[in-house]
């Protein structure tokens, strides 16, 4: 009875959420740069919905929380595929290990390193007239390219068996045919999860892309900063079955309030299905879906295969293929 009282609680706070996004100002939209950074990494987060910063103990945390580094037991490598809207994908690609050191027969952890590539290939586009531009083509159907990325290095480290901190720094690039722009940027984490009566629970706070104003087409941006607040429970485990959700909030400067839900289970600590439920996420539906599968790799500790999808009444929807492989 108290877990349905509990889930029923994240449950409204998530609901109050969705009314204050659709009951709060939008005359922030558009008024910052590099939006690219706020498309999501990690076909297992996207399918619960955005909900992970709490959740988060992979490479993948360089985006969503630098505290979750922390969380990682070895080396560990994700590969992920994102389609997206109007031929635009992008990809990620991620690496984090923890580095330890025996000295006088004691295990010294000083903390785990990631480093992080995002790219987004906005595909080809064909000129339609000259104007503004430096040289005209030559004839028609001339194209030009359009792609950003974002490198991310970063360090994560359990500072108390409670805490866990984490930070990241950033290089950003964006480039539209003859127009580029780049910036830097860095990010701050912590989770907070007591060994003793909060061991199923984890509390995160993760704020993001914190920088300088950028100078692109001759005019200042503000960079588009990041706030999230998450809770993880994991609320049921037993030999063959796990259950787990996952609650987020998020602020950013330049829109109105995002609120997720995530479920996720596991059967045999191998299949999982995952679902979610989003709000304030103007080009997705609310709900997300995903499936997983945690399997033996040679000589390495395990791979995890999982994809997801976002659908999208207007757009069609985003499918998402993650790999990922531990040592």
């Amino acid at each position: 009875m108290r877990k349905i009282a509990i889930l029923t609680i994240l449950l409204m706070l998530v609901l109050v959420g969705s009314a204050s996004a659709r009951m709060a100002t939008q005359f922030h939209l558009g008024t910052t740069a590099f939006q690219f950074v706020k498309l999501p990494v990690s076909a297992r987060a996207t399918a619960l919905g955005n909900s992970y910063s709490a959740l988060v103990e992979d490479s993948t945390a360089l985006f969503w929380n630098p505290a979750g580094l922390a969380g990682l037991k070895g080396m560990d490598i994700q590969v992920m595929y994102s389609s997206y809207f109007i031929d635009t994908s992008y990809q990620f690609m991620s690496i984090g290990m923890p580095v330890k050191v025996l000295r006088n027969n004691e295990t010294i952890n000083y903390g785990s390193f990631g480093v992080g590539i995002k790219y987004v290939d906005y595909g080809t586009f064909e000129y339609t007239y000259p104007t503004g531009y430096t040289s005209e083509p030559d004839e028609s159907g001339d194209t030009f390219t359009a792609y950003d990325y974002v490198l991310t290095i970063g360090y994560g480290k359990q500072l108390t068996d409670s805490f866990r901190f984490g930070v990241n720094f950033n290089y950003l690039y964006e480039k539209l045919e003859e127009w580029e722009a780049d910036a830097y940027s860095f990010d701050l984490g912590f989770t907070y999860q007591n060994p003793e009566f909060m061991k199923d629970i984890r509390l995160a706070f993760s704020a993001g892309n914190m920088g300088s104003n950028v100078e692109y087409y001759h005019q200042r941006w503000e960079m588009p900063v990041i706030a999230r607040y998450g809770i993880f429970w994991n609320f049921f485990k037993s030999a063959n079955h796990d259950f787990l959700t996952v609650v987020e909030f998020v602020q950013y400067n330049d829109a109105a309030i995002k609120s997720s839900i995530g479920f996720e289970y596991t059967l045999n600590g191998r299949f999982v299905l995952r679902s979610g439920y989003q709000a304030g996420y103007d080009v997705y539906d609310s709900i997300s879906a995903g499936v997983g599968m945690k399997v033996p790799f040679g000589t390495s500790k395990g791979m995890n295969v999982d994809i997801s999808f976002n659908p999208s009444t207007e757009f069609g929807g985003v499918f998402r293929a993650q790999i990922g492989i531990q040592f």
